[in-house]
């Protein structure tokens, strides 16, 4: 089964709980935010040596984050803002657990496990990487999606690597490390060529007339006291144009207008790019 199909049977699966949390109700905000507790509840777990509980109770964490954007569409309350909220919710989940682990194996004081922390570090490095390439380009008009491993896959190797154990789990560690960063290369290169050469300035403006074409008609004496006045423009003097940002016509720019969104967590199939809390 391929990832959209994962995804809609997750979601399949948590219908429910987003029907009752809309009955109870429960602002999609309130969910993520809920799911951003959850995880830095798991965190201090692990940090307290508490590994196969964290990873229980970072699996809860991890439902949350499925819930928010499927009731925010239930609800009717889609907006950019919860996006975003959604998007840098996740970020921080992901940080804290990471930073959790490595507090539970500096505890260790041994070489093997304390050789770990520079594994969780390398590992926390490449997925905000990851997800950084994406917005950034995306940000610039470039799709961005690929790679070998996105946040639901990290998610559930960090979890399985917890369940089995403190050395199982840095073997997991060295692959998401391994993997994530060798992902944000993947994506560099990807969009690198997408963009091409391609300069990011738009047309050149007209160039201004040289000093010498001000006719002595424009040269006014003026006093102390008084005004410059304006300055008239010969016929024949070219007329800087501007884009058409900077002229929206007579109307004036259109405030319900449609903004294109992106989604600057890519790792993330359940994030909601129009949640509003």
């Amino acid at each position: 089964m391929d990832r959209i199909g994962l995804k809609t049977m997750a979601r399949d699966k948590v219908k429910p709980l987003v029907l009752a949390l809309d009955r109870a109700g429960v602002s999609p905000d309130g969910v993520s935010l809920a799911g951003l507790g959850i995880s830095v509840f798991a965190a201090w777990i692990t940090a307290a040596g508490q590994l196969f509980l964290g990873a229980l109770v970072l699996i809860v964490g991890s439902v949350f984050d499925m819930l928010d954007g499927d009731l925010a569409r239930l609800q009717g309350r889609a907006s950019r803002r919860g996006a975003f909220l959604d998007s840098n919710f996740d970020r921080l989940s992901e940080a804290a657990v990471y930073a959790g682990l490595a507090w539970f194996y500096m505890e260790a004081l041994s070489w093997p496990d304390s050789g770990a922390v520079l594994l969780v570090i390398l590992a926390l490095t490449g997925s905000l990487t990851t997800s950084y390439a994406r917005a950034r380009a995306e940000g610039l008009g470039v799709a961005c999606t690929g790679g070998w491993l996105q946040r639901p896959e990290r998610m559930v190797l960090l979890i399985l690597g917890m369940i089995l154990g403190r050395h199982v789990l840095k073997l997991v560690l060295a692959l998401l490390a391994a993997a994530t960063l060798f992902t944000t290369l993947q994506r560099i290169a990807a969009v690198s060529r997408d963009l091409g050469g391609d300069p990011r300035e738009g047309p050149p403006r007209a160039p201004r007339p040289p000093r010498a074409d001000v006719t002595a008609a424009t040269i006014v004496a003026v006093g102390p006291d008084e005004p410059a006045p304006a300055r008239t423009a010969r016929a024949d003097e070219p007329v800087a144009e501007r884009p058409d940002l900077d002229n929206p016509g007579p109307e004036g720019p259109d405030p319900e207008g449609e903004i294109p969104l992106v989604d600057p967590d890519d790792d993330d199939p359940y994030a909601d790019l129009h949640r509003r809390g």
